[in-house]
């Protein structure tokens, strides 16, 4: 896999610290600021597909029940939430232990499986990737629509199993 201009790896950079200011502002209960966070990964980091459908659907989330405290993740969505960052921070290891314990614990659940998906595309696993990817577009139409779109899968396309599973 070919490595993106440094101007690129900066504005990803950029977008994930972006990211990260909204889950800090998140869990502290500062939805104003956390709102910012999230219309400045729009306007300014738009093309980082992946990371702005992540603060699209964290900002999305019941933050106050659900998020608002700080330590360890306690429940699924906040697991989630926790392998999310630990995929933006480029933490593989923390990213795939926390995504499969999500999965495990909620099978079902399309975003977590996608996550993985991205994870292990970026070990170059790419039979894991495909059946994780698999399970994500089988729980969902929109992780079916976003695959073909997503920057993280474009090492994929052409592979005979990708194209057939964005074709269905």
């Amino acid at each position: 896999m070919s490595k993106k201009p440094l101007a690129d790896d900066r504005r990803r950079d950029l977008a994930t610290e972006a990211f990260a200011k909204l889950v800090r502002a998140a869990f502290k209960g500062e939805t104003d600021k956390a709102r910012e966070s999230l219309a400045v990964i729009e306007t300014q980091f738009g093309e980082e597909i992946d990371i702005l459908d992540r603060a699209r659907r964290y900002a999305a989330m019941n933050v106050a029940s659900e998020v608002a405290r700080p330590g360890r993740p306690k429940n699924p969505s906040e697991r989630l939430l926790a392998g999310i960052m630990a995929l933006n921070a480029d933490d593989l290891d923390a990213a795939e232990t926390t995504l499969t314990q999500v999965i495990s614990e909620e099978p079902r659940n399309a975003d977590a499986h996608y996550v993985l998906a991205i994870v292990r595309v970026r070990r170059d696993r790419v039979d894991e990737a495909l059946a994780s990817l698999t399970s994500a577009c089988s729980l969902s139409a929109e992780r079916r629509a976003q695959a073909p779109l997503d920057a993280e899968f474009a090492t994929l396309i052409g592979n005979p199993a990708f194209d057939a599973l964005i074709a269905a």
